[in-house]
């Protein structure tokens, strides 16, 4: 969900009318979390709000359960401060209910079994995670959509994963860190993660590509599920490392931008 009021205003109407929440601020995002912030299992944040150059702040809404998070009116653009002003009494009400609930099965998969956890108990001694990186004449300063591609030693691809992100930080040097994490002993990572850090032992390589940057005015959720579903990353096989599904837009819609981007990398 996006909205036109800026990010002063909608911080002071939530100062106003929901002192419940309770802010955390960083350099790009404003989180609002119930009563107190615990960002651990069953957190209790209520929304989190990006501020963008162009204007439009994103708001995501995120009903915490022990089992996940449901996103919610993500395709809204909101200009009005009645309007939401419900919608975020609307979002605390149903995480109060007790009612939320994970998303259905069809959209986010189970987590893996716990052997693609144990494969990376194979590695001793360098944790070093070395992988290949590609730029693709993208700007890493922007944002923009990258690509993981885990290779086997015959070239044959067994892992990949599409992500969104403000910069190259993310899949450049952030998921390096959380896989080295995960190869001194660390339990926390995602999918990919783990099957990052897996491939260290198995003597697979791994290649980030920086697709494609997203223009400020697009909506990079859109093109995120669009890149996933084209690139078939979200499934049942072991070399699908989405844990959300995709959704391919029509012909007429799919920025060329994107398709052209993808179609190198497109298995």
């Amino acid at each position: 969900m996006r909205s036109r009021l800026p990010a002063s205003e909608i911080k002071k109407l939530i100062e106003q009318r929901f002192p419940r929440l309770r802010p955390e601020v960083n350099g790009q995002c404003d989180s609002y979390y119930l009563d107190q912030v615990r960002k651990s299992r069953g957190s209790t944040r209520i929304l989190r709000l990006k501020r963008r150059s162009s204007g439009l702040c994103q708001i995501k809404l995120v009903v915490s359960t022990p089992d996940g998070g449901k996103p919610a009116r993500s395709g809204e653009v909101i200009s009005d401060v009645e309007a939401l002003a419900g919608i975020i009494a609307a979002e605390i009400a149903l995480f109060e209910s007790g009612e939320a609930k994970a998303m259905p099965r069809a959209a986010v998969r189970p987590p893996r079994p716990s052997s693609v956890k144990g494969a990376v108990a194979l590695v001793r001694g360098d944790a070093t995670f070395r992988f290949d990186r590609d730029e693709n004449g993208v700007d890493p300063s922007l944002r923009l959509l990258y690509f993981w591609e885990i290779r086997n030693v015959n070239g044959e691809i067994v892992g990949r994963y599409v992500g969104k992100a403000a910069d190259s930080r993310r899949p450049c040097v952030r998921y390096p860190r959380r896989v080295e994490n995960i190869l001194r002993g660390d339990t926390y990572g995602r999918s990919v993660h783990y099957a990052l850090a897996a491939s260290v032992s198995q003597g697979h390589r791994a290649k980030v590509t920086l697709l494609c940057n997203v223009p400020s005015e697009a909506d990079i959720d859109a093109w995120e599920k669009h890149a996933i579903a084209v690139l078939d990353c979200y499934g049942d096989r072991a070399d699908q490392l989405n844990d959300t599904a995709g959704r391919q837009l029509p012909v007429a819609k799919a920025p060329r931008a994107l398709d052209q981007a993808i179609a190198p990398v497109r298995i």
